[in-house]
């Protein structure tokens, strides 16, 4: 409630951005900024963070890769705008090491999404297209 985003605003000066985002969450709509806001506290204060998908590798990667890249963007001085952070992250997302994880768990170097399952997704976790499955093979090799 009002209440406690209040206290969470006023409780560390981190916290103040994710009580915004927190804020602006509503039904229906994934507020990704929540995720973000996060973890930026987290790593501010020190703490560490696991991601997790189902299989431990697609939608983990994407989450992964993201942050690796804000942290390279925020802690390294290589840039913070989300243009600079999405090229970033899909770098590592298609020459990285979570791409040689989809290629041993599937035997080639794509993620487990098709273009419909990657249109849904917020951008900032969309994988780059030449790492994306066909409609075809995507139900044919299904892993996942």
């Amino acid at each position: 409630d009002a209440a406690q985003l209040w206290e969470l605003r006023r409780s560390h000066p981190l916290c103040a951005a994710l009580a915004n985002a927190i804020s602006k969450e509503s039904t229906g709509v994934k507020n990704v900024d929540i995720l973000e806001e996060a973890q930026r506290v987290t790593i501010g204060l020190g703490g560490g963070q696991a991601t997790f998908c189902k299989s431990g590798k697609d939608r983990t990667a994407m989450g992964v890769t993201l942050q690796q890249s804000r942290i390279l963007g925020e802690g390294h001085g290589c840039g913070t705008s989300p243009q600079r952070i999405l090229r970033d992250a899909n770098t590592m997302r298609a020459t990285g090491t979570r791409i040689e994880v989809a290629n041993k768990n599937i035997g080639y170097y794509k993620y487990s999404f098709n273009p419909l399952q990657v249109s849904f997704m917020p951008e900032m976790y969309r994988p780059p297209p030449q790492t994306v499955q066909d409609f075809t093979t995507s139900m044919i090799k299904r892993d996942s």
